[in-house]
């Protein structure tokens, strides 16, 4: 995949270096609350999003609402999320194997066999992370980016706020998703 001109700005560098950092702070002991037994892979469904909240770091203090991190679950254990090493496909337990909180939220569209919708996330893999969440087609994602870009075909009221955003708590109360579990410790 060819990267976008963007990384080889130095604004791209610097953001992309205190962004990683960032991200990789707490603010606190490294003891999470979620374990592994708390996760039930029978719970998932393919198109499901899943919000997750470490607390105790920097980027939890950082965005708006309760939630701070968003994922889409896309079958067979794995889930696709942006990270700072950018968009990467791995098991739902690396996801949520490391932070205090989750939800799991439905949409009210079944979008499990959704050829088009699965390419759509898959496709993303690989791209570059968002440390400026500008929200543009300009090759590099956050997370809620990745939702809002796979989501907002469909009529699920996936949009951008008043401040051309999408926070992971703006897509946790969007009337078209039903949350079928969360666990909030």
């Amino acid at each position: 995949m060819k990267q976008p001109k963007v990384i080889e700005t130095i604004p791209y560098k610097i953001a992309s270096s205190i962004g990683t950092w960032i991200g990789d702070q707490r603010l606190s002991g490294y003891i999470t609350s979620i374990k592994y037994e708390d996760i039930d892979i029978n719970d998932f469904k393919v198109g499901d999003i899943i919000l997750n909240r470490t607390n105790w770091t920097f980027t939890s203090a950082l965005i708006p609402g309760y939630w701070s991190h968003a994922a889409i679950y896309v079958g067979d254990g794995k889930v696709v999320e942006a990270l700072s090493d950018g968009v990467v496909c791995h098991s739902v337990y690396n996801c949520l194997g490391h932070c205090d909180s989750y939800c799991i939220l439905r949409p009210v569209i079944d979008l499990s066999n959704d050829e088009n919708f699965i390419n759509a996330i898959i496709s993303h893999i690989g791209k570059l992370y968002d440390f400026f969440f500008k929200f543009s087609k300009n090759g590099i994602m956050s997370c809620t980016e990745v939702v809002y870009v796979c989501y907002s075909p469909y009529p699920l009221g996936i949009k951008l706020n008043h401040k051309g955003m999408l926070y992971p708590d703006d897509i946790y109360y969007n009337e078209f998703f039903e949350c079928i579990k969360e666990i909030r410790k």
